[in-house]
């Protein structure tokens, strides 16, 4: 007869062997038990044998607290593995037994079910075909949307209408069903909205999301560039090469959506895999460019197809040692502080959703407590090493958009920006005080115009956007 153990100890064991890599939040909150539940038990396997468990203590935002991260070892993977296996035969013998349709039976069934992949595949193969003419024409997404017509965008052209037949709400929750995991359901269900890109092998790479309208889930697949953007592509200055080539630190790339801030991002990890020997992690919601390993080793990874949130990815990326790390967003202040701890030995670069570099630092400290947020400024204003931000500016023939890019170059002389919130709008000023190396907002605009990418009109209304910002601050 086995030794009776509270359900939190399976719980707890369970989800160990599953992360390997974990904090007693991270832990805590996979086995849906109090923190002090998971402390007691961390504390009491490192009590049994100090070799089930190693330990590393990670910087935290909060003075005087310290964060553990714990990696299960080979040693601690066999000990919690047998202590849970009686338990796990248990369980299943119980269900085997209430239920006659699960007793097992002595013929080895084939592998015949779909995977989840294979079942997406299928769909595409059957809902692609009625859009192909526009496909060939150039469409860059297609829109599906319950009661109406399939419709097809072209850049920033969307077309109603465009197919004959008529989605019913069934049809686009089946769909629906069949396109997303259940870990991406929860997700739309607290947010609104999930999406990741596939890589087919039958069609182009393919980002998939799902967004929720009066109720209902809205479906939008939009094709995916096969070729990675390069600093020419975008017009970039020296200057973010210069940046991009440090060995450590924290790059915040910032803009509003669709401005091109994932492209930036895409021609610094392109840029650098075609360079140097490393380890690249990405961690996307979904990914916007697929990277193959060149000279550096590209591992890309997907919230809720290969790991459930950033902290824990991010947390991964530090364990298995990436030199490179971008991550598409930093949605909690946990994510904040596990990011700047990795920018003491990694090269990242974050993507901020904001207007201006001023806006993202107020940004990132809204996600700190009150109490916390002087050892955050600090902080940051050690891991800091550029910020760019990005705007989408209307291209001169009127189709489609072209980038123009703010350079900021850190000096830790200029901290006084971060460090006091008052001096934060002047952060550009600081920096030219200190001589900081900066590409300006108008400075790439003109840049634009004299190349004959946006038109007089586009390059005197930035102008005048920017001489309004800071008339305001």
């Amino acid at each position: 007869m086995n030794q009776r153990i509270s359900l939190n100890t399976y719980r707890l064991r369970k989800e160990a062997l599953a992360m390997r890599v974990f904090t007693a939040n991270n832990l805590a909150s996979a086995a849906e038990v109090t923190n002090q539940t998971a402390q007691d038990f961390l504390g009491a396997l490192r009590q049994e044998d100090a070799h089930l468990l190693e330990v590393e203590t990670l910087p935290s935002l909060k003075p005087g607290r310290r964060v553990h991260r714990y990696t299960l070892t080979p040693k601690g993977f066999a000990r919690l593995a047998t202590l849970n296996a009686p338990f796990n035969r248990e369980i299943n013998e119980e269900a085997f037994n209430k239920d006659p349709a699960l007793q097992p039976k002595p013929v080895i069934a084939k592998q015949t079910r779909s995977s989840w992949r294979d079942k997406l595949e299928t769909w595409l193969g059957k809902s692609l075909p009625e859009f192909q003419t526009f496909i060939d024409e150039g469409a860059s997404g297609l829109l599906i949307k319950p009661g109406e017509a399939g419709a097809v965008r072209f850049g920033d052209r969307m077309c109603a209408s465009c197919t004959q037949h008529i989605w019913t709400p069934d049809e686009v929750e089946t769909a629906f069903q069949i396109i997303f995991n259940p870990l991406q359901h929860e997700r739309f269900a607290k947010q609104g909205w999930t999406a990741y890109a596939h890589a087919s092998e039958h069609y182009k790479p393919i980002e998939i999301c799902a967004k929720l309208a009066a109720g209902r889930p809205v479906l939008e697949l939009r094709f995916l560039p096969r070729q990675i953007p390069t600093f020419d592509d975008l017009h970039l200055p020296p200057l973010v090469d210069a940046l991009s080539s440090e060995k450590t630190g924290l790059i915040l790339v910032t803009g509003l959506s669709g401005s091109g801030k994932s492209g930036t991002i895409a021609a610094m990890i392109g840029n650098i895999n075609t360079k140097k020997p490393g380890h690249i992690t990405t961690i996307d919601e979904p990914i916007h460019y697929f990277h193959s390993s060149q000279q550096s080793f590209v591992e890309q990874r997907q919230i809720a197809i290969d790991i459930p949130d950033f902290s824990p990815a991010i947390e991964q990326a530090l364990a298995d040692r990436s030199t490179v790390l971008a991550v598409s967003d930093i949605p909690d202040r946990e994510s904040f502080a596990t990011i700047l701890a990795a920018a003491s030995r990694s090269l990242v670069f974050c993507r901020v959703s904001a207007p201006s570099a001023p806006d993202a630092i107020r940004k990132l400290f809204s996600l700190v407590p009150e109490a916390e947020q002087s050892g955050a400024r600090a902080r940051l204003a050690q891991s800091l090493k550029g910020i760019f931000c990005v705007a989408g500016l209307p291209n001169i023939n009127g189709l489609g958009t072209v980038a123009a890019t703010e350079v900021l170059g850190w000096r830790p002389e200029a901290s006084e920006a971060i460090l006091n919130p008052e001096k934060t709008s002047f952060l550009v000023e600081e920096l030219r005080r200190v001589n900081a190396p900066v590409e300006t907002m108008a400075a790439s605009v003109e840049k634009l115009r004299v190349r004959g990418l946006i038109s007089q009109e586009t390059a005197e209304c930035c102008e005048w956007i920017e001489r309004s910002s800071v008339t305001r601050a």
